[in-house]
């Protein structure tokens, strides 16, 4: 299929992959270094959030065709193509990757954090023989259990409720669609998105609650997968309102291209500046806010309108310049390969350096070259030989012949995005 694509869109995945990489080699190399760091710890929270990002972002883009077919009255995407199409790019590189971690480096996690379990990670790691957890994982359903929840390919805990997202997607916009009533409403498909953020923020507040409830120190140590606290914590009741914002980011984007130019470009600046203080406020002055991603999803779903939506004038410009520059476009065609890859990478660090002092300033850039660049020749390869042949076997949404009802043409050079990005 043709290699659609949206300006800037590679460059912001690409700098999520970076930020959940560098946020983990944080993490995982200070050891107990970390927790009485003053700029270290915020710093790696705030990388962490790549992960909010990858979120945000699919929120945007997998909503974005549909909701194209009611404000530009558009077809329909078929939904089967649209299930198909999301299987093959998930599964084909998180299988190459995850049986690698389990079968061939032992680098898998096989059990959660539960009090009676080591705490430190690389004590944690070995080959996944357990018949259940490896079904659980092949599957993407390990999130699903507190027995499974975060083991195999630790950051592949996201996947579970991305998968979700994927399954009631479809659903949503049916809901947008009813409520449009064949007018081409942008408010109609944003109840949809208003809906999957107050299911987020209730199951958020009930995971903190339950959090709270197993002790203080589990409010402090959300990894802990052990519980059915954590278990809510990481799934997709746990952060659908990380989705949701980045529908809300589509619907605007959609909304903005039937309005002003003037006007865009006020919403767009209080969109930026108002995400930007939310994420200032929460990380330097409202500290126990931390941990808890919508504030930084709001960051990024500002920044992510400059990108996506018209107007913006020389800001979005030099934006989008930065983001499509051929490094951070590579990297983000093949972020997805990395964002899996890293953490194997780091853990075969962990295991077989176990007592490596990676803790001054030094120690810790070399650490991160040490993950940097192997992840980045086996997520070049994953994705040459993996991802790029499952993806070009992906099919349009949306029939090139269908009918098409055109908009008032707007004096700007950004093109709505395709029915659906290859690279999604």
């Amino acid at each position: 299929m043709a290699d659609h694509r949206v300006d800037g869109i590679e460059g912001v995945r690409g700098i999520a992959a970076l930020s959940v990489m560098g946020g983990h080699v944080l993490l995982f190399m200070l050891g107990g270094a970390f927790a009485g760091s003053a700029l270290l710890g915020p710093l790696a929270v705030v990388l962490l959030n790549g992960v909010t990002l990858f979120f945000v972002l699919s929120g945007y883009l997998l909503y974005r065709p549909f909701v194209s077919a009611v404000v530009d009255a558009r077809p329909s995407p078929r939904v089967t193509t649209f299930y198909r199409n999301r299987l093959l790019r998930i599964f084909p590189a998180y299988l190459v990757v995850f049986a690698a971690s389990a079968f061939v480096l032992g680098v898998a996690v096989v059990q959660t954090t539960d009090p009676a379990a080591p705490t430190r990670i690389e004590e944690r790691l070995g080959y996944l023989t357990d018949p259940v957890l490896v079904l659980l994982n092949l599957t993407l359903t390990q999130g699903y259990v507190p027995r499974g929840n975060l083991t195999g390919i630790n950051v592949s805990w996201s996947l579970v409720p991305e998968l979700a997202f994927y399954a009631v997607l479809p659903v949503l916009y049916l809901i947008g669609r009813a409520l449009s009533r064949g007018r081409r409403s942008p408010l109609a498909m944003a109840a949809p998105a208003v809906l999957l953020l107050v299911v987020g923020a209730v199951g958020r507040l009930t995971a903190r609650s339950m959090l709270l409830a197993d002790g203080p120190e589990h409010v402090e140590g959300r990894l802990d997968g052990s519980t059915w606290a954590g278990v809510l914590t990481h799934s997709f009741l746990g952060v659908c309102d990380l989705f949701a914002i980045g529908m809300l980011v589509a619907v605007a984007a959609a909304a903005c291209q039937r309005t002003s130019h003037r006007r865009g470009v006020a919403l767009l600046r209080l969109a930026v500046g108002a995400g930007v203080l939310v994420a200032a406020l929460s990380t330097f002055a409202l500290r126990p806010l931390l941990l808890d991603p919508p504030a930084w999803a709001a960051t990024f779903a500002g920044l992510l309108f400059l990108v996506v939506a018209p107007g913006g004038g020389r800001l979005r410009r030099l934006a989008v310049a930065v983001l499509d520059s051929r490094p951070l476009t590579h990297l983000g065609v093949i972020s997805y390969s990395v964002y899996l890859w890293q953490m194997p990478v780091l853990l075969m660090l962990l295991k077989h350096w176990p007592d490596a002092k990676f803790h001054s300033a030094g120690g810790l850039l070399l650490a991160a070259a040490m993950v940097l660049v192997p992840t980045l020749l086996l997520s070049e390869l994953s994705y040459r030989f993996v991802e790029k042949p499952a993806l070009d076997r992906k099919r349009p949404m949306v029939a090139v012949s269908g009918p098409v009802v055109s908009v008032p043409a707007q004096r700007t050079t950004e093109r709505a995005p395709a029915a659906e990005d290859v690279r999604v």
